[in-house]
């Protein structure tokens, strides 16, 4: 197997046809760790200018879900107060290798929507598997 690692910034664009319309999506996958710092102010903008974002987690990685606290508070911080908003549990099809529980999530995301200024609605959870396509083109969907 072959996987595709983000060292610092990686950027991709998408189109797509949803309800007769065509959809431009831009993807910025921003690693969490010391390399991002390097990048925060082209983040930073990038939050106030989206319209949705999705915050990524690994099922399989309990310091990967633990990260997601940050990136909620950088999220609030920087982006528009309407902004979609989307938690993604990926790599749900590693059942036996899953440390983060969807009781973890949802406990996670009910304290969130207390502690943060800008969640007044609902956050969209799903689980999700690239490797096997799992719930991917549905999350894309949904946001």
């Amino acid at each position: 197997e072959s996987y595709i690692s983000t060292i610092g910034v990686d950027f991709s664009l998408r189109t797509v046809q949803r309800g007769g319309e065509r959809i431009k999506l831009q993807v910025w996958d921003l690693l969490v760790g010391t390399i991002v710092n390097r990048f925060r102010t082209h983040s930073t903008s990038m939050y106030r200018r989206a319209h949705g974002v999705i915050a990524l987690f690994d099922l399989t990685d309990m310091e990967s879900f633990t990260n997601l606290r940050k990136w909620l508070a950088e999220i609030d911080r920087y982006a528009p107060e309407n902004v979609n908003m989307m938690v993604m549990g990926t790599k749900c099809d590693l059942r036996s290798e899953r440390i983060v529980t969807e009781e973890d999530v949802h406990t996670f995301l009910d304290d969130a929507s207390e502690r943060l200024e800008f969640i007044n609605k609902r956050i969209t959870y799903v689980e999700t598997s690239a490797k096997r396509n799992v719930h991917v083109d549905q999350a894309i969907d949904v946001m």
